[in-house]
């Protein structure tokens, strides 16, 4: 829990110093991309943070790509 707390304080105060940089500068798409991005790794620790099980997205290209391997295989062996 307390990891939990210092991802968010981290992400705050990098929040506090670059948006008003962005703001001043009127960058309204790199404030979305930023916040976006922010967003999605603070999300990734916080799951680290609680020991989640995060697919590898290795195994995904596995399932999808095995079968086809094979299929190419077993068309050009003939």
């Amino acid at each position: 829990m307390i990891a939990i707390f210092g991802i968010f304080i981290v992400c705050s105060i990098i929040t506090l110093i670059e948006v008003p940089k962005l703001k001043k500068e009127k960058a309204y798409k790199e404030i979305f991309f930023f916040s976006l991005f922010l967003f999605l790794g603070t999300a990734f620790w916080i799951v680290v943070a609680l020991r989640i099980k995060i697919p590898n997205p290795m195994d995904w290209l596995l399932i999808i790509f095995v079968p086809i391997g094979n299929m190419i295989d077993l068309l050009l062996s003939f």
